[in-house]
C-alpha cells in the first residue's frame, strides 16, 4: 500500500500534499527530533515552520504537509497531517529573537539563523503557520514507510511513492537503537535520549568507557543497582565538571561514553566491581588513565 492511498482514503488529496522527511545529518539531530516528537511535538511543530528556500517553496505550493522522521535505515515514521494556514516572511534577527526558537536551537547546537543568514547570503525565512489535522492522528508513530531516497527531503505528493512498511501496534519514535558494542554517546546525545534507548540503558548493568576527547584520557566504570547505567552516567553529566577526583577538572560536554561489558542484571555488586579492576588493569587506566 501506498501512503497517497491511504490519504485517498481519508479524504487528503495526495496532490495537494507536501511531504516532510526530516533526516537531518548528525545523529544528536535525529535523536532530538525523535524526542521532541516523543515528548514535545508543538517544538517540533516550531522546528518544521521554518525551511530553506527550495523546501519552502515546495511547502507553500500545498495545503497539506504530511511529517515523517526518520526511524531506522530506509525507514520514516509518521508525525501527523497538518494543514498549511500560510506563511509569513521573517528576518534572521526576529526568528533568532522569538522565545520559541530560543528553546529550540539549542537543542541542536550552536546554530542560529543569523548564522545561516551570514553563511548563504540570505535575509531570514518563510515562518509557517502549520495547524496539526485530526486525520490519521492515530496513526502517528505507528505507521512506518519506505524512504523513497534522494537528498531532497521536502517531496511533492503528487509524485513520491512512500510504501508503508507496517502500522506497529504500540506508538514508537524512537530511532533504532545500535547494537551495544557499537553504542558511543556524548553528553549532549545523553541529554537527547530517545525513550526506548533510556529505558534499555536502565535495565543494563556492567563495566563502561569514558573518553574525554580532549586528549584521549580514559576512564571506567561500572554500573549496578537502580537505573544501572543510564542513572551512573547521568551523574557524570549533571554539572559542567566530571564527579570523581580526576574528572573533577574536566569539562563533561567533552565526555563520550560507551559500554566494555554488558554483565547479568543479579550479578552481585562485589562482582562487577572485581570485573571493573580486570578492565583498569588491561586499559592501565588507572597508571595512565583518569582512575585512582
Amino acid at each position: 500500500m501506498d501512503f497517497g492511498d491511504l490519504l485517498n482514503a481519508h479524504g487528503v488529496e495526495p496532490n495537494d500534499t507536501a511531504y516532510a522527511l526530516h533526516k537531518p545529518g548528525p545523529p544528536l539531530s535525529r535523536r532530538v527530533l525523535s524526542q521532541l516528537a516523543e515528548h514535545e511535538p508543538e517544538l517540533l511543530n516550531w522546528y518544521q515552520s521554518t525551511h530553506t528556500r527550495m523546501q519552502q517553496a515546495t511547502l507553500a505550493a500545498h495545503n497539506v504537509m504530511a511529517s515523517f522522521i526518520h526511524k531506522a535505515e530506509g525507514e520514516f515514521v509518521f508525525c501527523g497531517l497538518f494543514n498549511n494556514q500560510g506563511h509569513i516572511e521573517k528576518t534572521a534577527a526576529e526568528l533568532d529573537a522569538m522565545p520559541q526558537f530560543q528553546t529550540l536551537l539549542p537543542k541542536f547546537g550552536p546554530w542560529t539563523f543569523q548564522q545561516e543568514a551570514a553563511d548563504k547570503g540570505v535575509l531570514g525565512r518563510a515562518l509557517f503557520d502549520l495547524k496539526r489535522l485530526d486525520v490519521l492522528s492515530d496513526a502517528i508513530g505507528r505507521l512506518v514507510v519506505s524512504d523513497p531516497g534522494g537528498r531532497n527531503y521536502m517531496r511533492l505528493g503528487s509524485s513520491t511513492k512512500l510504501t508503508v512498511i507496517e502500522i506497529t501496534r504500540d506508538v514508537d519514535l524512537s530511532p533504532q537503537m545500535p547494537n551495544w558494542r557499537k553504542l558511543s554517546l556524548s553528553k549532549a546525545e545523553l541529554q537527547a535520549i530517545p525513550r526506548e534507548w533510556d529505558l534499555r540503558l536502565r535495565d543494563w548493568r556492567g563495566i563502561y568507557l569514558i573518553v574525554d576527547k580532549t586528549d584521549g584520557a580514559q576512564y571506567v566504570g561500572s554500573a549496578y543497582g537502580i537505573d544501572n547505567l543510564m542513572a551512573r552516567w547521568q551523574e557524570h553529566i549533571i554539572g559542567v565538571k566530571g564527579i570523581t577526583a580526576k574528572l573533577r577538572h574536566r569539562n563533561t560536554v567533552d565526555f563520550r561514553f560507551s559500554i566494555l561489558e554488558r554483565v547479568s542484571p543479579d550479578m552481585p555488586a562485589e562482582d562487577v566491581i572485581r570485573l571493573e579492576r580486570t578492565w583498569m588493569d588491561r586499559l592501565q587506566t588507572i597508571q595512565y588513565g583518569l582512575n585512582s
